[in-house]
């Protein structure tokens, strides 16, 4: 099997690969798995060779109380922090060694991660004050996801960053981009990636853990011993941990980007992935310290509040406007309850009610009227009757009429119908008035609106999928 053909099983198995599980972290750092009671270690990653000038193996059955001495915390595993890090010391060989550790519990098991200490120098602390009071004044979304990206590079000294941010159908596109300007640089701004860069398992991950770090991309994965849990027999569970390693696809990724280092942090909003702020590195490894990386990441939790509080004012002002226009359209019909066909289709009220409806259509006790812009009166019928085909309506919205249609497996009718709506009724919000097999409805449309998609890559193109799709 050629280089080509390996690369591109791995990429057919990305979306099923086990990346909680991989049995090797990054080994610029040292993990350690004892257990919760007892706090024996039972499982030890091969880097603390490097590391603590120990064989894994010798460290098995100690106890970490003893392994740390003094600076193990009187309080155990409550001083212990997924995100915080905690200062602890290895005395051995009459060498002492110093660690920034964060801990968390799994499966019975404390796990603790250690990375080389490195001082926290005053101005990290000086500049994440300072990029907080920028994020605080941002203002609008675009003004903020630009400011996040100056602030993250500038804290972190990546070559690049970028704010990326997901549609619907979780392609991702970058909406803000800060560089290094010596290097000449190819922007990425507004490149579009397809959701196949990250998989639903990567992005779950990146929704339960805000921050992830590969200062090297050409590291050596360093496995544990063993590679399994010492009671169930299973794979050790890495997804809350810092230094678990990385997808070999994911990995080529970068490589074929040509990024030495990168390291990423969520945009969550309303429990869900919002985007991504995106790292990239260039010249070769880069470590940024404990310091950096929390400070980093506080600045992307400070960014997700920020965004969805944007979201809940622009959806409190158009709630206002809707409120509003309903208010006086209620009080129209009101006063003309007889005619209340005339009363709906008169100044133009009903098409205020659905932003960026720019046509609608009223239908009442077998009477139709038109208003603004819209299809012609038997397409839409012939909508309606494909929405409502068995009689039994419910609300319908959709802003892809043609994929729509397509639900059923569009045939050459639909499809010419599709052609003829799109124009004025790409996007299609349809109300029954009355439940039931009544004709009554209220629907409004929205015109195709055509937009140049800069896609990173030709995404129908067998190659480009290979050499871009990876596993986080």
């Amino acid at each position: 099997m050629t280089g080509t053909d390996q690369l591109e099983a791995l990429v057919a198995a990305c979306a099923d690969e086990p990346i909680r599980i991989p049995g090797s972290i990054q080994p610029h750092g040292v993990l350690l798995a004892a257990h919760a009671a007892a706090l024996d270690v039972v499982v030890a990653s091969a880097s603390v060779q490097q590391h603590l000038g120990r064989r894994p193996e010798d460290l098995l059955g100690t106890r970490l109380p003893d392994l740390f001495g003094q600076s193990w915390p009187r309080d155990g595993l409550r001083s212990l922090d997924p995100s915080e890090p905690r200062r602890l010391h290895v005395v051995g060989g009459g060498v002492r060694r110093v660690f920034d550790a964060l801990g968390h519990e799994r499966d019975g098991l404390v796990v603790v991660e250690l990375e080389p200490a490195a001082d926290a120098p005053e101005e990290v602390a000086v500049q994440a004050r300072a990029s907080l009071r920028a994020l605080q004044e941002a203002g609008t979304g675009p003004a903020l996801t630009q400011i996040i990206a100056r602030e993250v590079r500038e804290l972190t000294g990546f070559d690049r960053v970028m704010v990326y941010r997901f549609d619907e159908q979780w392609n991702g596109t970058v909406v803000a981009e800060e560089t290094r300007p010596d290097l000449g640089l190819d922007p990425y701004l507004g490149l579009r990636f397809p959701a196949s860069d990250i998989p639903a398992q990567a992005r779950e991950l990146y929704t339960a853990q805000w921050l992830r770090s590969i200062p090297d991309a050409a590291y050596t994965p360093s496995p544990l011993v063993p590679s399994f849990h010492p009671v169930t027999g299973a794979p050790l569970d890495l997804s809350a941990s810092a230094l678990r390693s990385v997808s070999p696809v994911h990995l080529q990724y970068l490589a074929n980007m040509g990024v030495a280092a990168s390291m990423s942090i969520s945009l969550i909003t309303h429990g869900r992935l919002w985007g991504l702020i995106a790292c990239h590195h260039y010249a070769g490894p880069h470590y940024p310290t404990q310091a950096e990386r929390g400070a980093a990441e506080f600045l992307g939790r400070t960014a997700s509040v920020l965004l969805e509080g944007d979201e809940h004012r622009r959806r409190y002002l158009g709630s206002l406007g809707v409120s509003a226009t309903a208010s006086n359209l209620a009080a129209v019909v009101g006063t003309h309850d007889r005619e209340p066909l005339t009363a709906l289709t008169r100044d133009g009220l009903l098409l205020e009610l659905v932003d960026g409806a720019t046509g609608a259509m009223v239908r009442l006790n077998g009477r139709t009227v038109l208003l603004g812009r819209t299809p012609e009166t038997a397409d839409v019928q012939a909508l309606l009757a494909r929405l409502w085909p068995t009689g039994h309506r419910t609300t319908v919205v959709s802003t892809s009429v043609g994929t729509l249609l397509d639900r059923d497996g569009r045939g050459a009718d639909d499809g010419a119908l599709a052609d003829r709506l799109a124009p004025a009724a790409s996007g299609v919000l349809a109300l029954p008035v009355l439940s039931g097999s009544g004709g009554d409805a209220l629907v409004w449309f929205q015109p195709e609106v055509l937009a140049e998609v800069r896609w990173a890559g030709d995404p129908q193109e067998k190659g480009w999928r290979r050499r871009r799709a990876g596993c986080a």
